[in-house]
């Protein structure tokens, strides 16, 4: 997921105006998957040819620059929109296959892989619902397809205290995988004495296996901007920083062209559509380095420090960047906000036994990786099976890897167990990479550590010296036996100062309680 591939050539004007929404003006509509994983596998050469091939056919058709739809295993894939036609999204076409695949078109519906049937198979979308179906750097697409009526409603007839209270209602927790709850950071800043209050949308996602918020970014960047006003107006910030990892490039670029479309739109600004509700918003780049993804560290980046997370008390909706009272949400939880203000508390507790829908990004051994959305409670056998596929070889998936670095290593014995927030397991940033045979738990887990430990800011001692000291262990660099090193897990688990320190041992915890003869 990390090459991004060259920038896709900017979508034609459409024959006659109109956009993606249901081929309101074209009665035909190719989107065309150029997301991350889309370009470094070809998407702009097969964005170009398609556009060729229409221009030479002279064909009343429009194509277009797309995000990803999680079909990540399928790229390049085109969804094709035709008047109100279900979309069908046909995967892997080549340059040589734009042709064919224009020939399908014009002479009725193209086939469906029947691999896309069995990927969206138990899904629930939700928050995905435009990715993949929309032009993401149009925003009179995004507005056809309903963004910022939402927000227009909400400024002109609800308090921000009504706003809170729904989204309280809901339960929505933050989906970067602490799972605390959203409407409690708002009313905390709001609260908070101070004239100016920050709102910082945490994109840093600079874990490995972890790529979910990238493509929400890549596909669908309005729906996160109104969520972020939204939760701007609830918290009373007149400040919003947008932080987005710095070597996401294409949701970079996608996110500052879709704030100046809402700036110039009235969405952003002074007085928004005429309210009383004024925000001043700024795009800033992640300097890399997993840490940045624990606010408090996130905010030392903002303010030009070193990033390093500092003690709490007092916690960011009390004293924040600069040391004013600052919400910092993550986005996915930002993408869910329009969602539960649109439709209401109870469509969202209906949801998952309450929990509603996660983004998972689905990597590893699977024939269909890619970024996944279904409501919370399904469990990693549905995920990696009636989603992924299965196993792409004979070899089986012995091990998942869950939440990324900060996760836990989870036996096939405990693949039927359902995923919700706060059991065990937990589906925490909802990094799920699948591991057949061919890997052994100790690797896994050196690997794990290896990052945390070359990821550690230095800040605290058990972090610094103890991630180290773990992973030399197992490296046979030190003695080592089972309880020494349950106990040098336990003081990092428990001593460091941030959550990210406090996770790092969990690999190997979980390893020696899942899989007691591997290490």
């Amino acid at each position: 997921m990390g090459c991004e591939g060259e920038k896709p050539p900017p979508s034609p004007p459409p024959p006659g105006g109109g956009g993606v929404g249901g081929g309101v003006s074209a009665p035909l509509t190719l989107v065309v998957g150029a997301g991350t994983c889309g370009l470094s596998v070809g998407a702009a050469d097969t964005l170009r040819a398609l556009h060729a091939e229409v221009a030479r056919r002279n064909l009343p058709a429009r194509v277009v620059a797309g995000g990803c739809n999680g079909m990540c295993w399928a790229a390049p894939v085109v969804t094709v929109l035709r008047g109100d036609e279900a979309p069908r999204v046909i995967p892997r076409v080549t340059v040589a296959q734009a042709a064919a695949l224009l020939d399908a078109v014009t002479a009725g519906a193209p086939r469906e892989h029947a691999g896309v049937a069995g990927f969206l198979a138990g899904q629930r979308r939700e928050l995905m619902s435009r990715c993949g179906l929309m032009d993401p750097g149009d925003i009179a697409d995004a507005i056809r397809l309903g963004s910022y009526e939402v927000l227009k409603r909400v400024l002109g007839e609800a308090q921000p205290e009504r706003v809170i209270e729904t989204i309280k209602r809901a339960g929505l927790r933050g989906r970067g995988g602490a799972y605390f709850q959203a409407a409690l950071k708002w009313e905390g800043a709001r609260r908070a004495a101070g004239p100016i209050k920050y709102l910082i949308v945490n994109g840093e996602e600079g874990e490995p296996g972890i790529f979910k918020d990238r493509h929400l970014l890549e596909g669908d960047p309005h729906r996160l901007l109104e969520g972020a006003l939204l939760a701007a107006y609830a918290a009373g910030a007149s400040r919003m920083i947008l932080y987005i990892h710095g070597e996401a490039h294409l949701a970079a670029r996608h996110i500052e062209r879709a704030l100046a479309q809402a700036a110039a739109a009235g969405f952003v600004g002074e007085r928004v559509l005429g309210s009383d509700f004024s925000v001043a918003v700024e795009l800033r780049r992640g300097a890399g380095g997993f840490v940045l993804g624990e606010e408090t560290a996130l905010m030392e980046s903002l303010e030009g420090r070193r990033a390093m997370p500092r003690p709490k008390p007092p916690f960011p909706t009390e004293s924040g960047v600069h040391g004013r009272p600052t919400v910092i949400n993550n986005v996915e939880t930002l993408f869910t906000v329009p969602l539960i203000l649109e439709r209401g508390a109870a469509w969202w507790t209906g949801l998952g036994g309450g929990h509603g829908t996660k983004v998972f990004g689905l990597s590893g051994h699977v024939a269909r990786p890619g970024v996944i959305e279904a409501e919370l409670g399904l469990t990693l056998r549905d995920l990696l099976e009636r989603m992924g596929g299965g196993a792409p070889d004979a070899r089986t998936v012995t091990t998942v890897a869950l939440g990324g670095p900060s996760g836990i290593l989870v036996p096939p014995r405990r693949f039927d167990e359902p995923l919700v927030p706060g059991g065990n397991p937990n589906p925490g940033t909802g990094g799920v990479a699948a591991l057949h045979a061919g890997v052994p738990v100790a690797e896994a887990v050196r690997v794990l550590l290896d990052f945390n430990t070359r990821e550690s800011c230095g800040k605290c001692t058990p972090c610094r010296e103890g991630t180290a000291r773990l992973r030399d262990m197992l490296d046979g660099r030190a003695p080592v036996d089972r309880q020494a090193v349950a106990e040098l897990a336990d003081v990092v688990r428990v001593a460091s100062l941030c959550g990210l320190g406090q996770a790092a041992p969990l690999s190997i915890l979980s390893a020696l309680s899942e899989f007691p003869g591997e290490l």
